[in-house]
């Protein structure tokens, strides 16, 4: 019989096996947690508007062509330096910014 394939289930996981999770990722503690989580469909069709933009809503929002400038590492900065340094980092620019619309 021509265009028949057999073995189409070893077949098939010999390709799916590159999309496969090895380990389980660092936010869930078990595999049954991770295992929960991604059978929620998260579709326009299963659920609401407005649960679905907040699922598949980034978690830092940034402008297009803003440049995001890397964390840099200090080896030996004083406890009490690295708090002034880190409350410079979270002032209040975001206050000054417009809310975004959805």
């Amino acid at each position: 019989m021509r265009g028949v394939i057999l073995n189409t289930e070893e077949r098939d996981k010999k390709f799916a096996y590159k999309y496969l999770v090895k380990d389980v990722p660092h936010e869930y503690k078990n595999k049954e947690a991770y295992k929960k989580v991604m059978d929620v469909p998260i579709g326009k069709e299963w659920t609401t508007l407005q649960s679905h933009n907040r699922l598949i809503q980034p978690k830092v929002l940034t402008k297009p062509g803003e440049i995001i400038k890397p964390l840099k590492y200090l080896k030996d900065v004083p406890k009490n330096n690295l708090d002034t340094l880190v409350a410079h980092r979270t002032s209040n620019k975001r206050d000054k910014r417009p809310a975004a619309k959805f």
